[in-house]
């Protein structure tokens, strides 16, 4: 992969069809060796990559593959497609201040379903909180199955928050001693901070309106 910073926001690289003279006109730069994490960043950044076209070995990946985009507090996420001799497509338009359904998968995450004729992606990315860019190529044995565990452990850590609580409100209502009081509100807004965080709220919680939750959630 690779790219460029577009400091005015109003670069259109998908214009051009040629990967080869796009990388040349805005000056993209290989992500080798560049963190996934680049800080306070409001800038808006195009990626760019190359897929391989090769039949993969592994059976299980030949079957779909996927984009994962491995942060959740995204704002803002463009998903354009190229294919042998044709012209870029816009496929997908999401992230945390748009709808929950413009996600091709229900998930806290982002993955986009990868034809096998697709050769190039190129994503814009903007975010107003910290930038982040993690990918990978995963398949569904690792959506479902891998995740999924990932899940069982966001549930376990969530279920004990919320029996810790539940036991304290309790206790507090029984004994009136205010330290149980802010131990609990300190327990509550830690879950919910999580929740946010972990990209399970907007998945399960307030899917319906989420954009205004998603950009105030943390400082409340």
């Amino acid at each position: 992969a690779s790219y460029f910073v577009d400091g005015t926001g109003e670069a259109k690289p998908f214009l051009e069809p040629n990967p080869s003279q796009m990388v040349d006109r805005y000056g993209f730069k290989s992500m080798i060796n560049v963190p996934p994490n680049l800080g306070y960043e409001h800038r808006v950044h195009w990626v760019l990559i190359e897929l391989d076209s090769k039949p993969p070995i592994d059976d299980a990946i030949k079957e779909r593959r996927y984009l994962e985009f491995d942060y959740p507090l995204i704002d803002f996420l463009d998903v354009y497609t190229l294919s042998a001799g044709g012209q870029w497509q816009l496929r997908y338009q999401t992230g945390d201040m748009r709808a929950f359904e413009t996600r091709p998968i229900d998930h806290r995450n982002f993955y986009f379903p990868l034809e096998p004729k697709v050769e190039y992606l190129l994503l814009r990315v903007k975010t107003e909180g910290a930038l982040l860019i993690p990918l990978a190529l995963v398949n569904d044995a690792y959506i479902y199955g891998t995740q999924n565990n990932v899940t069982l452990g966001y549930g376990l850590f969530f279920g004990a928050l919320g029996i810790m609580c539940l036991y304290n409100l309790f206790v507090f209502f029984f004994t009136r001693e205010a330290g149980y009081f802010y131990y609990v509100n300190t327990l509550f807004f830690l879950l919910l901070y999580m929740t946010a965080m972990s990209g399970y709220g907007y998945q399960w919680l307030w899917r319906e309106n989420g954009a205004w939750l998603n950009e105030h959630i943390q400082p409340i």
